[in-house]
């Protein structure tokens, strides 16, 4: 749904332009920067906070996205409950997680330095 949202803005009808134009937008690829950044926190760096920190902000930027596009276009807003409904539970799964292993957010420290190269502290 994220790549359907992603069109409406291009579309010929859409005429306005400004901060109104550009807060879509912003919004839209922070939340997906947001989403690529967390299995690379969670499952490469095994760093359960951060993978917290990221998808809590993650749902905080969801919930943006849907503010700003429903007033635009009422669909794109809608098409995204269902990713809130999946990032909601990833949430829970991701703080139980955390809370259930305590030592994990100390224990591995993972610095990605190419495709296959990681260094880790363990």
């Amino acid at each position: 749904s994220s790549g359907i949202n992603a069109e409406w803005p291009l579309r010929p009808g859409y005429r306005k332009i400004g901060f109104s134009q550009a807060l879509p937008w912003m919004v839209f690829f922070i939340q997906i920067t947001l989403n690529f950044a967390w299995p690379l926190i969670f499952f490469v760096g095994h760093q359960l906070l951060g993978g917290l920190i990221d998808i809590l902000l993650m749902l905080v930027f969801i919930i943006l996205n849907i503010s700003v596009f429903i007033p635009v276009e009422k669909s794109a807003g809608l098409l995204l409950l269902p990713y809130l409904a999946w990032v909601t539970f990833a949430t829970y799964l991701n703080y139980t997680l955390w809370r259930l292993n305590p030592d994990a957010s100390t224990s591995h420290l993972c610095y990605i330095f190419s495709d296959n190269v990681f260094l880790c502290n363990n």
